[in-house]
């Protein structure tokens, strides 16, 4: 049997939409019924709800993951590999038990609660794994005999679409002008060439679906987003920007007026840092902790205790005054990460939308990175305590202060003895220029051997510290930091023995 897509049979259900939104979070219903076509995750809304947004003229998309799965407890023989961005499993298609399930079970589902269509996610997988191409393909074709009246948009899987593209109404290209680098933790620009475009209009044309372009980008990169609009104006694409986690709805349009953002200072009320034997606050206030079980056993380097976020189990509970637009300082240990940037989320009720990416790197040293975080992701958890206690997350991050951002912390590294010349350096790990301040270095028997006079030294900023005619029989040496006025988190932390 021959089943086409309505594009072939009736003309493309896409073809007059004027806009469409991306938005996996809940509620934002009145913002939703203001687009065309809007893209949800199915178990967000109730019946009632779907019709509701519907009745205003809304095609409303179900997202459906036909290549990946993030239930651990998915059949064993149907996992290809692990996708260690999204913590899921990269799944086989051409198991037929996975096929059934997606079709009678899920698919099911959405179909009987209203909505209007699917988003097939994660075709890719097919593509990663070209043994599994045949069946994705068959895959596709097989939604479409099942539901032949509902509107299907793929989910690039670009070397598919010759043989996919008469069973779907539309594909979404994503990262199309742009992209999330989970490397270095930020958003990037992307080039497309004109050939690259022009062969996907091509495509499109010849199988009568619509492409639909997505792009990523901070709420407040109206640099990048702008360049993402100019892009699709290019093109002649209809698009659409939203953040990594597709859980904001981004109100930003070109040519209006760029909003200023403004992030208070000193909202946070509460500092968090780590000793010696638990984590503990340095505030009166007490509603502000570390939490969970996922924190290592604190370390020490050069006089600053720090433990790691090994999982999403374990965060901090830090405590603002207001509800508006934050920022907060986390002082971390720069020694490298397995995956990806330091990812800090903070709770929202119902989910751990991300709110930072700190590019992680090998320079062992402490580093101060500032945190900014949106009023609406103050998500009080406590309203039975003063303040707003707002859980954040932390996974990968070696963590040694949480909380205001004008504190600092003098800190030593990169020690070398080469020469009879003994060399180190000194940093100013915080977000603002410091105050002057003095070094001293000591002999075994209490006297200076040098002092050092430094007038001010910029955030995360190292002074080179060399000292020469030294020698082995000097061994051991005091260095101490007088921090003047400066304002440090632990003093404790200034005074270091070199042996060498």
């Amino acid at each position: 049997m021959l089943s086409l897509s309505l594009s072939f049979v009736f003309g493309n259900p896409l073809q007059d939409i004027k806009n469409f939104v991306f938005y996996y979070g809940e509620d934002e219903i009145n913002k939703i019924e203001s687009y065309d076509l809007a893209i949800v995750q199915p178990t967000n809304y109730s019946t009632t709800e779907i019709k509701e947004i519907e009745s205003h003229g809304v095609k409303l998309i179900a997202y459906v993951s036909i290549g990946e799965s993030d239930n651990k407890n998915v059949n064993p023989s149907w996992i290809l590999a692990k996708d260690v961005n999204w913590d899921s499993y990269m799944i086989d298609v051409r198991n037929k038990g996975w096929r059934d399930y997606i079709i009678n079970v899920v698919m099911k589902h959405i179909a009987d609660m209203g909505y209007n269509g699917f988003f097939l996610d994660n075709l890719d997988t097919a593509v990663q794994f070209p043994q599994t191409e045949n069946a994705m393909i068959e895959f596709v074709k097989e939604i479409r005999e099942a539901y032949p009246q509902m509107i299907i948009i793929q989910n690039r899987g670009f070397p598919l679409l010759s043989q996919t593209g008469p069973y779907i109404d539309g594909v979404l290209w994503e990262d199309f002008a742009s992209e999330y680098n989970f490397i270095s933790g930020n958003y990037q620009k992307i080039d497309r060439t004109p050939q690259e475009v022009e062969q996907q209009v091509e495509l499109s044309k010849k199988y009568g679906y619509r492409i639909l372009t997505l792009s990523y980008a901070a709420e407040d990169d109206y640099d990048l987003m702008n360049y993402i609009f100019a892009m699709n104006k290019k093109y002649n694409l209809l698009g659409s920007i939203t953040n990594l986690y597709i859980n904001s709805i981004y109100t930003y349009k070109p040519g209006t007026p760029i909003p200023v953002q403004t992030y208070s200072s000193t909202n946070v009320s509460s500092e968090l840092y780590f000793s010696a034997t638990t984590a503990t606050q340095t505030d009166q206030n007490s509603n502000s902790y570390f939490y969970g079980a996922g924190w290592s056993k604190p370390e020490n380097i050069f006089g600053i205790w720090y433990s790691e976020c090994s999982g999403w189990d374990a965060g901090a509970v830090v405590t603002f005054d207001r509800h508006e637009n934050s920022s907060f300082m986390v002082i971390y240990f720069d020694g490298g990460i397995n995956d990806f940037a330091l990812q800090i989320s903070a709770y929202d009720g119902t989910n751990w939308p991300m709110i930072a990416s700190i590019s992680i790197g090998n320079e062992n040293m402490f580093k101060a990175a500032l945190v900014k975080i949106n009023g609406k992701y103050l998500y009080d958890t406590d309203p039975s305590s003063p303040g707003i206690q707002e859980k954040l997350g932390f996974k990968g991050a070696k963590v040694a202060y949480v909380g205001q951002p004008d504190i600092m912390q003098f800190t030593y590294g990169r020690f070398g003895y080469s020469n009879n010349t003994l060399t180190f350096v000194v940093r100013n790990v915080g977000l603002e220029n410091s105050k002057p301040f003095k070094i001293y270095v000591y002999d075994k028997n209490g006297n200076i051997l040098k002092e050092f006079s430094i007038d001010s030294l910029g955030p995360n900023s190292d002074y080179n510290v060399s000292i020469n005619n030294v020698y082995g029989s000097d061994s051991p040496l005091k260095v101490t930091i007088d921090p003047e006025e400066n304002k440090e988190f632990n003093y404790n932390a200034n005074t270091i023995i070199l042996n060498f």
